[in-house]
């Protein structure tokens, strides 16, 4: 307001003296050819006619003054007061048919203009500081407490960010990595400081924990189609000391308030432990704790599965049910850790005479079955055959 007032001011009436002045010396060039096409000669000599023509209208102001010069620029007449300083002048030329025979020049102060903008300069000032008293005591002041407060709430959000266990990094709308905290810098094992700008796929080596093909982090997924993805619950990351660790991702896009793309999240979670915990409740969920073997549960689905493919395509398999005669004799006399070695050796020892796409299982005590798939009858009567001379000459110690 301060600024903007006596700029406009200066600027308008500037070009509103200009066009005068240049106006009354086009009216006053006019009023002199007459006189030039009478006199084409001795035209500049006559003076007397000259200040007549010059008195006409428009009136000169007390602030103009208005000079004719011939075409060597040499002063014939003049009227008004000569100014000293600070004016504007604005010519026309004088003719004599399509000939320049000389110039009316007009020139007018701009005292009145600047004492104007000086005023509306400090009209200006008072109304900007107005304007400034009334933001500053309302919204400017209510944004600066604004402004604070979401100061604070970044603040709490970093420290909050630092203090999980979880690894979190932020990246911009191209994947590009703009923030991490701590713990993402430990479960890397490197500084991600020097990280800053590269792409995430940069950043982070994700395996599948199966297969351990290069997999693609979910962050891109999410922020493909702006909704939140994770992994398939068997990616695993590749640290910088080539330590493979279990982590679970979960992934969400940014966006503003136009639901546009503008950045990403990724967090990170070690899930080491309680992948291998898993592994190991679905192991125990199959096996048998004792001889390692699949147990009954797994074993019935097994031979579920061959019946439907000797159904469905013809393909065919032999089932084979052993049972220990004489077990329990052993428990008997020497205890059921005896029983339990005997049922160990005798597992490792079947195992030996079978392939490793059939299935063995312990059933239930000294109960034991074998699927042996795609075997024909008589490739099956000779694994059952050797199976029974091995444990037959098999002697148990204790």
């Amino acid at each position: 307001m301060a600024f903007s007032l006596p700029t406009v001011y200066a600027f308008v009436a500037y070009n509103d003296l200009s066009e005068e002045v240049t106006f009354k010396a086009r009216i006053k060039a006019i009023a002199q050819r007459e006189m030039i096409t009478t006199l084409p000669q001795t035209w500049m000599f006559a003076e007397n006619r000259m200040q007549g023509t010059l008195a006409r209208e428009p009136v000169l102001l007390e602030s103009e003054f208005v000079q004719i010069f011939d075409y060597e620029g040499n002063e014939l007449t003049s009227a008004g007061e000569a100014i000293k300083r600070y004016f504007i002048q604005r010519s026309y030329p004088l003719y004599d048919m399509d000939q320049v025979v000389g110039k009316v020049v007009v020139s007018a102060s701009l005292a009145h203009v600047i004492r104007n903008t000086l005023i509306s300069s400090v009209i200006g000032l008072a109304m900007g500081g107005v304007v400034l008293l009334v933001l500053w005591r309302l919204p400017v002041k209510k944004l600066r407490r604004l402004s604070r407060e979401l100061s604070e709430e970044k603040q709490q959000a970093e420290i909050t960010l630092q203090a999980i266990h979880d690894g979190v990094l932020r990246t911009d709308k191209k994947g590009d990595l703009v923030y991490f905290n701590t713990a993402a810098e430990k479960l890397l094992g490197r500084s991600l400081s020097k990280q800053i700008g590269k792409a995430i796929s940069e950043v982070l080596k994700l395996i599948d924990g199966q297969t351990e093909l290069e997999v693609e982090s979910a962050l891109y997924k999410a922020m493909r189609t702006k909704e939140q993805a994770s992994c398939n619950g068997r990616c695993s990351l590749i640290s910088q000391a080539n330590r493979v660790i279990a982590v679970e991702e979960q992934a969400a896009p940014l966006l503003d308030g136009n639901g546009e793309l503008i950045g990403g999240v990724l967090c990170l979670s070690d899930v080491t432990i309680f992948r291998k915990q898993l592994e190991q409740q679905s192991w125990e969920a199959s096996h048998d704790s004792l001889t390692g073997l699949i147990n009954r549960r797994e074993f019935e689905d097994r031979v579920a599965k061959a019946i439907d493919n000797a159904q469905a395509k013809g393909k065919s398999s032999l089932l084979c049910f052993m049972d220990l005669d004489g077990f329990k004799i052993v428990n008997d006399t020497c205890g059921h850790n005896a029983g339990d070695e005997l049922l160990i050796q005798l597992s490792q020892i079947i195992q030996t005479q079978v392939r490793t796409s059939d299935s063995l299982a312990r059933l239930g005590g000294d109960e034991f079955g074998l699927l042996l798939d795609g075997c024909d009858k008589d490739r099956g009567q000779i694994i059952a055959t050797n199976i029974l001379s091995v444990i037959k000459n098999h002697q148990f110690f204790l």
